[in-house]
């Protein structure tokens, strides 16, 4: 499970499922963990106030984003010696990120002008007032037609791509050295 913190950086061998689904499990965890912390936050009086649960994401979103970055190279170290245990190149990870460019791409390429007018019709709504300025929720609810648009046309593509990574990685390995090396144990 803690395996992959000390091959940290090491993108060369092969790693074995349990390798790497444990890890992604423990990552999986730890976003668990602050997720309740976030949601604990946004209570107000017994309920879920939105205002307050806004707030209370901005509060921990530097803590989630740190430890983000801070697992991102074990996964993607874990994930290329998985991929190296199946036979494929780790390569194979660029796929999502470029399936998702690609998928922005046509989003942009099919929506384009009504995702111009819609942000131009945001510019001209957006509050001069400071207090409305400063509430998150005023702008996201300025720029959720913009989301909409654009959502369905990468989060399918790109969460397709990501199941495509996740089936190669619960393929079992390649028995015996192959061109990455040994069998891992």
């Amino acid at each position: 499970m803690f395996r992959p913190f000390f091959r940290y950086a090491e993108f060369t061998g092969r790693s074995n499922r349990a390798e790497f689904w444990l890890f992604l499990l423990l990552m999986y965890l730890f976003l668990a963990v602050l997720a309740a912390f976030v949601i604990g936050s946004a209570y107000h009086n017994g309920r879920i106030d939105t205002d307050q649960a806004l707030f209370a994401y901005l509060r921990w979103s530097p803590l989630y984003s740190l430890i983000n970055l801070a697992m991102l190279v074990p996964y993607l170290a874990v994930a290329v010696r998985r991929l190296h245990d199946t036979g494929r190149s780790g390569w194979w990870l660029v796929m999502p990120v470029v399936v998702s460019m690609l998928a922005y791409g046509v989003a942009f390429a099919v929506n384009g002008p009504q995702i111009i007018s819609l942000m131009m019709n945001m510019v001209s709504q957006m509050p001069t007032d400071p207090a409305l300025m400063a509430n998150p929720l005023t702008i996201l609810k300025l720029e959720w037609p913009i989301f909409e648009l654009i959502l369905p046309w990468v989060v399918i593509p790109s969460g397709l791509a990501q199941i495509v990574i996740y089936v190669f990685c619960a393929l079992p390995g390649t028995p015996g050295p192959n061109r990455f090396g040994v069998s891992p144990t």
